[in-house]
């Protein structure tokens, strides 16, 4: 049930939560050539902008370029939607040419025909005042020579004196670079007034801004730096400040607030939407800089808050069963929507090393390695890489003198924070300038090792330049000597705090991890439960947001800023409820819902797959009952689904090793072209009896069942269930003949773990019948390098087949081409408009030649955004799930713009925790902008506008994938396109399960055994 906090409506939460913003943006296409004024109070709505449609004689420059990609601002209008498709045909061809002007297609309606809804979203209206201007300054750091005291009163030398930092081995970097402009802010009185006043603000990397120009341009400021929690002595850095650009907020609002494209300005939102991201952020970064306590962490654009934390957050912080700590954080990110700014605020969770002794950390890291079968050498290799770049606080007594390699000064205490270059190699030091004379001595546990695990056996060199006698010298007698009040054993670990080429060796006994470091690799059973840890439902995520994100992130009172003045308040938005899609089994309705069951035996599959010889393998069984158990269940339920079977063979084996899964799919895919399909165990077996469960079991084990039969069924080229849907017309001629072709593409990357060397994979998938049940994939190896665009030989290679096997089925080649990109974020949109687009319109013309060429759409799948709604009380039952909205809930307003064609679609209902909705933008269009307003979608159909079709179309998308029993998360082209790169990591499984450089990657594309290769052998 729906929380129901009493009217007017506040958050579906706790009481005392104040109400959120009711004001709605509501945006109109207008046809007619004057647009109606529709502006009412603003202290009641936000205005209700109106885009005008009717467009002046365009030049010959902006015939080119308006097409797919329509000029946003005074050079152009949107295309007359009346206009010739003929006319059009020459100018698209044009239009997808590589330019630097390209602008995304403008929207062309906004839904209408679903039910209305209000919902909230986590969102926060920012308003800043108009008068404000923000100046950008470019921030150098610069390492300078130690001066007397005479010189440091000196006037600074004039700019451009001091050495460029990145030509400089003195200037820091990293986490180093933000402590010093920490350090900045707070000792130069100029900039620590403008800080603390609230008019200055830092990356903390490269960039200041102020909203009061500073007094000299270009300026440089001298300043000391003690380093992060160092006892070094400080250095002496300068500061220097050039200004750039200045911003005027009021020329971003009234951009935002446009009500025609004739309006609308060139201004740079990017621009905007990067200083105000510094802005929002200053403050988390600033509090992450402090070391005693540490307040915050901050993780690109995620904080977490490391104290003060209230009731609500008492369970913020989990232990995992590694070597891990689970936090909950909070994400923000600027937003421009129509007529505002919006801050986007979500719960988010990171892992994060625990801040424990570095000598329960090495051996809790070697236990999760030996458990995935790592030993010896091997094991040590990988402990010494996962603690790489480490900070850990080192604790030793005063020191009665100083000296190299202790990293201490008698004047100061013995703390002091380092980075971990990793354990003691064998060959540490190779370079060092002058080298002992005597060899180093590693002892026998370190050879076998390849490191030094023990302070006894290990020794390092004291080079008479450094103060030693040029001799070895074991660790331990180095620190007990040094060190007399020193508490160390003789077996600890030797850790590098230095780097390789001049290490410094410590016991890892007086090592401790710092609280708040990011973990980038989690096992799969730490992943699990932080998938677990990180499950809410509605109420709390929103309650965790209000009470403990505004003040985390920094924008509620007393930390907000005179910049932003943020509304207090969560905002709410209009959506619409698309009627689900019609689902049908063999004929049977399921009911019209977003999910649905095969219970009973009468069900069959929409069209039923022939059935060769099929074998059962029971992989590490040495029964071959169980064997003859599970064939006997497959074989009964596939006979119910109307499938007609052999009897199967039976085999078992004791013999095969780890990740079957890899083994099982190189072997059948590549290598025999058998189609295979792997079953868990467990979900099949009753731990006592060691047979198939029965009883109250049975239903989970033919639920189980049916999913792998579907599998089955679309692997040998059967249709599970067909989809019905209104705008279906798209996809065929008047004969009924399939006309649109709808692809999906992806690039993954490989995930840490993985080979230093290991390639990108890109994966493509097109449609071949008209009930979007078979699908056909090809993917490549980018060979190039770690890319996210798919590069032309690549597009090529990925997309040819698929117009040629469409042809070979329905004896042309398609008119459509509807394209849903996968893995790209909202600064890559000019990338695959300008190359990825035009690599597919030139394999276009290759293969079409003379004939017409067709129609293209490129939509962009958005998964890895942080926007989320909620539904309000009012709604009733009808229109939640679960507390989430209900499954065909699209939002195409209040946090869009009225200028770009996105939408949010959440076609799924949620199994359990918050709905995440999918992000939509079209960024380039040639198939919807072409149907005309006699086109049978219009008539017939009763669409209002091209918008709500592509809703539809999406929305059926959902319902159209053939291995689950329900509306999935994201669409099935796109859905599809990740897990045929997921399967392309499996062939050549080594190189992405490894982290050395040393293997050796594939040399030729992926070959599918021809066996299999047209068939659905990805699923």
């Amino acid at each position: 049930m729906v929380i129901k906090p009493p009217p007017p409506p506040p958050y579906p939460g706790k009481r005392g939560i104040p109400r959120p913003s009711t004001e709605v943006t509501q945006v109109e296409i207008n046809t007619q050539a004057t647009p109606q004024p529709v502006f009412q109070s603003p202290s009641t709505i936000v205005p209700e902008v109106a885009i005008d449609t009717q467009r002046t004689q365009p030049s010959p420059r902006q015939e080119s370029s308006q097409n797919e990609a329509t000029v946003v601002g005074p050079e152009g209008q949107p295309p007359d939607q009346d206009q010739n498709p003929d006319q059009q045909s020459s100018q698209n061809q044009v239009a997808r040419q590589v330019t630097e002007e390209t602008k995304l297609p403008c929207r062309l309606g906004y839904e209408k025909k679903g039910r209305a809804v209000t919902l909230w979203t986590n969102h926060v209206e920012l308003k800043p005042p108009p008068d404000i201007k923000l100046f950008h300054y470019d921030l150098k750091i610069t390492r300078r020579a130690r001066t007397t005291p005479e010189a440091e009163t000196a006037p600074v030398p004039a700019v451009g004196t001091a050495p460029e930092a990145k030509n400089t081995p003195h200037s820091p970097a990293g986490k180093k670079l933000g402590h010093a402009i920490y350090q900045l802010l707070k000792t130069v009185p100029e900039l620590m007034d403008l800080c603390d006043e609230g008019d200055l603000v830092s990356d903390f990397n490269q960039t200041i801004i102020t909203t009061r120009e500073l007094a000299s341009d270009p300026s440089s400021f001298n300043f000391t730096y003690c380093g992060e929690k160092s006892n070094n002595r400080g250095k002496y850095y300068t500061a220097e400040l050039k200004f750039t650009k200045v911003l005027n907020v009021d020329d971003l609002l009234r951009s935002l607030e446009a009500k025609t494209l004739s309006e609308e300005t060139n201004v740079k939102k990017e621009e905007f939407t990067q200083a105000f991201n510094i802005w929002l952020r200053h403050l988390s970064k600033y509090l992450s800089m402090v070391n005693e306590p540490q307040k915050q962490v901050v993780v690109g654009s995620e904080a977490f808050s490391l104290m003060g934390r209230s009731k609500v957050q008492q369970e913020t912080e989990r232990r995992l069963s590694g070597s891990t700590v689970a936090i909950r954080g909070f994400f923000s990110s600027i937003r421009m929507a129509t007529a505002r700014v919006l801050v986007n605020i979500n719960v988010t969770h990171g892992a994060f090393h625990p801040a424990i002794p570095l000598n329960s950390l090495i051996p809790a890291l070697g236990k999760e390695f030996g458990k995935n079968g790592l030993e010896g050498r091997r094991r040590w290799e990988m402990i010494s890489k996962a603690i790489q770049g480490i900070r850990v606080r080192v604790e030793l007594p005063r020191a009665e003198q100083s000296g190299s390699g202790s990293g201490s000064d008698s004047k100061t205490p013995g703390d002091m924070w380092k980075s971990i270059a990793g354990l003691a190699l064998l060959t540490d030091g190779q370079h060092l300038d002058p080298r002992p004379e005597e060899p180093p001595k590693f002892g026998e546990r370190a050879e076998k090792a390849g490191c030094g695990i023990s302070i006894s056996e290990n020794e390092f060199g004291q080079s008479e330049e450094g103060g030693g006698n040029g001799r070895w010298v074991r660790v331990v007698d180095h620190f007990r000597t040094k060190y007399p009040g020193l508490v160390i054993k003789n077996d600890d670990i030797v850790v590098n705090l230095g780097n390789q080429h001049r290490p410094q060796y410590f016991p890892a006994g007086i090592c401790f991890v710092v609280r708040g470091q990011s973990k980038m690799a989690l096992t799969p059973g730490e992943t699990r439960e932080m998938i677990d840890f990180s499950v809410l439902d509605p109420s709390r995520s929103i309650d965790h947001i209000v009470k403990d994100g505004f003040g985390t992130i920094g924008i509620a009172p007393p930390r907000q800023g005179l910049l932003f003045n943020p509304n207090p308040d969560l905002i709410t938005v209009p959506g619409h409820q698309l009627p689900s899609p019609q689902v049908t089994f063999g004929g049977v309705g399921m009911g019209g819902f977003a999910s649905w069951n095969l219970r009973g035996n009468h069900i069959r599959y929409s069209k039923v797959a022939p059935c060769g010889a099929w074998a059962v393998l029971a992989v590490n069984e040495y029964r071959m009952e169980f064997s003859k158990d599970v064939a006997e269940i497959l074989a009964t339920k596939m006979k119910s689904r109307g499938m007609v079977v052999p009897e199967p063979t039976l085999h078992s084996d004791n013999k095969i090793e780890n990740d079957v899964r890899s083994q099982s799919d190189a072997a059948g895919d590549v290598a025999h072209g058998v189609q295979t399909v792997c079953m868990r165990k467990k979900a099949l077996k009753n731990d006592k009896t060691k047979r198939i469960n029965d009883g109250q079991e049975e239903n989970k084990v033919n639920q189980y069942i049916d999913n792998v039969l579907l599998k089955v069924n679309s692997k040998l080229g059967g249709d599970n269930q067909h989809v019905t849907f209104a705008s279906q017309s798209l996809r065929e001629t008047q004969g009924k003949t399939p006309k649109t072709m709808i692809v999906g593409l992806d690039v993954t990357h490989p995930s840490p773990g993985s080979a230093d060397n290991a390639p990108s994979v890109a994966g493509m998938v097109a449609s071949v019948d008209q009930h979007l049940q078979q699908w056909r994939a090809t993917m490549e190896y980018q060979d190039k390098g770690k890319q996210e665009i798919a590069y032309e030989d690549c597009i090529h290679s990925l997309f040819k087949p698929h117009p040629t096997r469409w042809k070979d089925n329905h004896k042309e080649y398609p008119q459509n081409i509807i394209g849903y990109r996968d893995g790209v974020s909202e600064g890559q949109y000019n990338q695959v408009i300008n190359q990825e687009c035009a690599y597919l319109t030139a394999a276009c013309s290759q293969l079409y030649g003379e004939q017409e060429q067709p129609k293209i759409t490129a939509v962009v799948v958005g998964k890895r955004h942080h926007t989320r709604f909620y539904p309000l009380d009012n709604t009733g039952p009808d229109y939640y799930h679960r507390n989430n909205p209900k499954a065909g809930t699209v939002v195409d307003r209040g946090i869009t713009s009225q200028f770009v064609w996105d939408f949010f679609l959440q076609a799924h209902e949620a199994i359990k925790g918050t709905t995440h909705p999918t992000h939509y933008v079209v960024v380039v269009d040639e198939v919807f902008k072409n149907i005309q307003k006699n086109d049978p979608l219009f008539t017939l159909s009763k669409f209002n506008n091209h918008t709500e079709i592509l809703h539809d179309l999406t929305q059926a998308l959902f319902y159209s994938f053939g291995r689950c029993t329900r509306a999935i998360g994201v669409c099935t082209p796109a859905n599809l396109a990740d897990k045929v790169c997921d399967g392309a990591r499996f062939y050549s499984n080594n190189v992405y399960t490894t982290r050395t450089s040393t293997t050796s990657l594939p040399k030729e594309r992926i070959r599918i055994h021809d066996n299999i290769k047209e068939t659905m052998f990805f699923v």
